[in-house]
């Protein structure tokens, strides 16, 4: 029964070493492949952290199955697991320093450290080795020594995780620290233990110590990941902004002098005689009104991702008539009839200004791309309502979309027609808006008959 109870014993630690390496192999995958796809050389360490940690439990793993068939322990095997386990701790430390000086480590230095870490390791595996009488001395050299190190490691490494700002403060970071400080406290429960039993005393290591290791491997891991990935969004968030504020600024910047061009353009048509030279001035001014179209969509876009949604009590109707008094201009010298359907008031809370960057585009296109030969061009805007959302439909019998171009049509820059002189950015920043209502945009179209787009909006709360 004693025979049968031990067997268990290490078939659960052997079990325990296997899983452990598992984790260890797909952890160090996981941060390999990030390395390679956001280019962040600490990474490359952590990876080689997590893979000399999965050799480690591999060394462990096969150490445990001698001694469970009581042969010698092999001395290749305690030299792999020692010098796999520091190595483990250097390029944990290598990482965490590369991340927070966002430096390299100098090669001939790292070098020189790998060098003296495996050395130790070794050296502390061999001393004693041929003294059958010093247990005490081996087993405080290669097990006392190496959860020492662990220990006090894992904790320098949980206090920088903290402390440190170069570490964003989430969810993942104080994961990722609690759990490093945690099997800090572990490796150094089990040097206490060691210390003890060498001091004359007597203390075992409990049996469930085993799934504790795992758990907090597994939580290291979990952490690491959950906080480079937030990381990685903090980072992007940051450059949308900025980005987002780059455009807004350089396109409203670009709007004073080419207001001063198109001015210049204008008056030349009075003050100019020359044909030639009023001809170069009405290209001019064409040229310019196009820039100036493209600038405005831009600082739509800049401002509809700018901007903070404002929910208040919308009157939509008075929204329809202000788009309409936008375009009347250009649909008066198309011939193309303006209608609107709306039943009664049509009040929600929603946002005006993403509503009116919504229809405008909408209702701008449609007047845009009429056809031809139609004799009787029309737009129409159409409400419907029930108890959840609302619904928008902007019609038109224009010249429709080519079936190959509606799968890009909400592309930045997508041109579906060459016919008028569109920038390609009205539906794409029509959608973002509608997105950024938490809305949906749909449409139907035939080439030669109209198009017809929908946009669903819940109602939102105050």
């Amino acid at each position: 029964m004693l025979k049968a109870d031990i067997s268990d014993v290490f078939a659960r630690i052997m079990a325990t070493y296997m899983v452990q390496m598992v984790l260890g192999l797909l952890v160090a995958a996981i941060f390999l492949y990030f390395n390679v796809t956001y280019k962040r050389r600490f990474l490359r360490s952590w990876a080689l952290s997590w893979l000399a940690f999965a050799f480690y439990m591999f060394a462990m793993f096969l150490i445990t199955e001698q001694m469970s068939h009581k042969q010698p322990v092999s001395l290749g095997y305690t030299i792999i697991s020692q010098v796999c386990a520091f190595l483990q701790l250097l390029f944990l430390l290598s990482g965490t320093y590369q991340f927070v000086t966002k430096r390299k480590p100098v090669p001939v230095v790292f070098l020189m450290w790998t060098i003296a870490v495996v050395s130790v390791a070794i050296v502390s595996v061999l001393m004693y080795q041929d003294n059958p009488t010093a247990f005490n001395e081996r087993y405080a050299l290669r097990y006392g020594l190496r959860t020492l190190l662990l220990g006090i490691g894992y904790l320098i490494v949980a206090w920088v995780v903290f402390f440190n700002r170069s570490f964003i403060k989430s969810f993942g970071q104080q994961l990722m620290a609690v759990f490093f400080l945690l099997f800090s406290i572990d490796q150094l429960y089990y040097c206490t233990i060691i210390v003890v039993n060498l001091s004359g005393g007597r203390m075992e290591i409990p049996s469930f110590f085993g799934v504790i290791d795992l758990m907090l491997i597994a939580m290291i891991g979990l952490g690491m990941i959950l906080w480079l990935l937030e990381d990685e969004r903090d980072k992007l968030r940051k450059t949308n902004k900025e980005l987002d504020s780059f455009l807004y600024s350089t396109s409203h910047d670009l709007r004073a002098p080419l207001a001063s061009v198109l001015g210049i353009a204008n008056i030349a048509k009075y003050e100019v005689s020359d044909e030639k030279a009023l001809q170069l001035f009405s290209m001019i001014e064409n040229r310019a009104k196009k820039l100036d179209a493209v600038i405005g969509d831009i600082l739509n876009l800049a401002r509809s991702k700018k901007m903070e949604l404002k929910i208040e009590v919308v009157d939509l109707n008075r929204i329809i008539e202000e788009v309409f008094s936008d375009v009347k201009v250009t649909a008066q010298q198309n011939n193309v009839e303006l209608k609107y359907q709306g039943e009664g008031n049509n009040f929600l809370n929603s946002d005006k200004n993403q509503l009116k960057i919504i229809l405008g585009n909408l209702v701008s296109n449609a007047v845009k791309y009429q056809n031809p030969e139609e004799p009787n061009p029309i737009v129409e805007v159409k409400l419907r309502k029930d108890a959840r959302k609302i619904s928008i439909l902007v019609s038109d019998n224009g010249i429709g979309i080519p079936e190959h171009s509606q799968p890009k049509i909400f592309e930045m820059f997508y041109r579906a027609s060459l016919a008028t002189e569109g920038t390609g950015l009205g539906l794409y920043i029509a959608k973002e808006a509608v997105q950024k209502l938490g809305g949906e945009i749909t449409f139907t179209s035939e080439e030669g008959t109209g198009t017809t787009f929908k946009i669903t909006l819940p109602y939102l709360g105050k």
